[in-house]
């Protein structure tokens, strides 16, 4: 057996797997950080059709659980700004809706808004 030979064959091959593993690892690494991303924006989305179809409802009670759910998606998953931005839109539309029930026979209560207390 010829040992010069033998040993850089070793090396390499030893090299070859480990590069093949560092890259193999790498790559799963960026598609599950590629997965989680498009996961959140795919719920943010759908939070934001969600506020989008329950704003500027009469009567909000039949979309209340929309409008608590898609709040909440934002806040789980949304940046410190959007988290700002739908607390400010909960305040807005709360304090909206109280200058308005005036002018209204009938208004509905959004429990989870209760006027800035859950968001506040």
């Amino acid at each position: 057996m010829n040992f010069p030979l033998l040993l850089p064959l070793i090396v390499t091959a030893v090299l070859a797997v480990a590069g093949w593993y560092a890259v193999h690892r790498l790559s799963m690494n960026r598609d599950q950080e590629s997965k989680r991303r498009d996961l959140r924006i795919q719920y943010l989305l759908e939070a934001y059709r969600r506020l989008g179809n329950s704003s500027n409802r009469r009567d909000l009670s039949a979309y209340a659980r929309d409008l608590e759910s898609a709040l909440a998606d934002i806040q789980l998953l949304g940046s410190r700004d959007q988290v700002q931005l739908a607390h400010e839109f909960a305040v807005s539309m709360c304090l909206w809706r109280k200058i308005k029930r005036r002018h209204w026979t009938h208004w509905s209560r959004v429990s989870v808004l209760n006027c800035v207390g859950s968001y506040g």
